[in-house]
């Protein structure tokens, strides 16, 4: 059997927060999937920064996920790597990914694309349908950055860029802080020549975890959520 092309990228770095080992034993559970376990000389886990202070940013969360997401582009350009996937670990990896390996290795191999979503969500669009991959305009507005490949070139463009962003205050004319996926809808509006694309439909969901982003209630620990989320994820992953 031919390995998964997550295998064949120089790296794939899993953004965790030290505090969260449930998401790292459930992140892991996932690359089994693929055949790829926190062992495989390719999968980072990748430190999540955890702020002491919301800055300029819209929540505490929202400073953890944008510096992460940094850190993991500048720790891949610092090692020289050419292709990556930068994973949140509260990934779920759906049936059609198995189902799209070939056309995946392809499109490793060609010279299309600079940023690559495998999951996403699209404002104001309905059911997406059919495979392969369509490409995304600089004014497509996407929602979400769990699971991104990039090429070196896109990931030597996109650090400064981000770095200037946090140097500036919320809403800068320019672009201030913001959540991370905002700031790369920005990133690809100022870089119309960069080749974004997406999957026709997405390969990488999220599970229904606990997040460290939004807002927590007294009732995220009950047994019934628990429940709930475990049949949303059956349905995400077979959707």
């Amino acid at each position: 059997m031919a390995p998964h092309p997550f295998a064949r990228l120089d790296a794939i770095y899993v953004i965790n927060l030290d505090s969260r080992p449930d998401r790292l034993r459930a992140i892991d559970a996932e690359l089994a999937r693929v055949g790829l376990s926190f062992s495989s000389p390719n999968v980072i886990r990748h430190a999540a920064y955890r702020p002491q202070s919301k800055g300029s940013f819209p929540s505490l969360g929202a400073r953890g996920c944008f510096i992460s997401h940094l850190t993991a582009l500048k720790a891949a350009h610092g090692a020289g790597y050419k292709q990556i996937l930068i994973l949140e670990d509260d990934v779920l990896f759906t049936r059609r990914l198995s189902q799209n390996l070939a056309a995946l290795a392809a499109h490793l191999d060609t010279p299309d694309w600079d940023m690559a979503y495998l999951g996403f969500r699209l404002a104001g669009e309905g059911r997406l349908h059919g495979r392969g991959w369509r490409d995304v305009t600089p004014l497509t507005d996407i929602t979400c950055a769990h699971a991104i490949m990039w090429r070196r070139a896109a990931v030597a463009r996109a650090i400064p860029y981000l770095d200037a962003m946090l140097a500036r205050e919320a809403g800068d004319p320019a672009g201030g802080p913001m959540h991370v996926d905002g700031a790369y809808n920005w990133f690809r509006r100022a870089h119309p020549d960069l080749l974004a694309v997406r999957s026709a439909k997405q390969l990488v969901t999220q599970r229904s975890s606990d997040s460290d982003i939004a807002a927590q209630t007294r009732y995220r620990n009950s047994a019934v959520i628990g429940v709930l989320r475990r049949l949303k994820d059956i349905r995400a992953r077979w959707a």
